[in-house]
């Protein structure tokens, strides 16, 4: 078995911060605006955690998670840190959630043009192509040489993305 390096586990560490930041970016507002989309993962997360706790608690608990889940995922990268291509996994992952975040967009339009209006289901849709974009443009340059930063740049814009505007909510709010 591989011997997990220190440095590379930290930075693995302090990485998952990252995404947090962005589940809680999702949510802040407790309604659907640019800035706060109300990503459906974060949603579920930090519904389940405040299911299980009180308010505060409760979004803690969903922040914990998220760390665990941003962690336990990318365990992998520290593995496969000494390849020298994308592991397909990971362009797997990135291409089936990539059309399905944007088929969640198009499917839910109607509803984002009547419930949340045209600008913010616009701005919505073009800040989800631009981050995809970014996403497989740092896949092209790191597809044939990466390490564990390359891969661990990648997977933290990834699960940013996942957390923050992915599959966000274009529908009525009647909570």
């Amino acid at each position: 078995m591989k011997k997990i390096n220190n440095k590379s586990f930290l930075a693995l560490i302090l990485s998952s911060f990252i995404p947090v930041f962005f589940a809680f970016l999702s949510a802040i507002d407790g309604h659907p605006s640019l800035w706060s989309p109300l990503s459906l993962p974060s949603f579920i997360v930090v519904m389940f955690g405040m299911s299980v706790f009180e308010e505060i608690a409760g979004m803690l608990f969903g922040i914990l998670i998220i760390l665990i889940i941003f962690i336990t995922l990318n365990l992998f990268l520290l593995k496969e840190s000494n390849t020298k291509k994308v592991p397909k996994t990971l362009t797997f992952i990135l291409a089936i959630f990539s059309i399905l975040s944007l088929l969640s967009i198009i499917t839910s339009w109607n509803y984002g043009i009547e419930y949340q209006g045209k600008a913010h289901t616009v701005g919505i849709l073009l800040i989800n192509i631009l981050i995809i974009s970014l996403m497989w443009t740092l896949w092209f340059f790191i597809r044939k040489n990466c390490n564990f930063k390359k891969l661990l740049i990648l997977s933290v814009v990834f699960y940013s993305w996942i957390f923050w505007s992915a599959f966000p909510w274009l529908g009525e709010m009647g909570l």
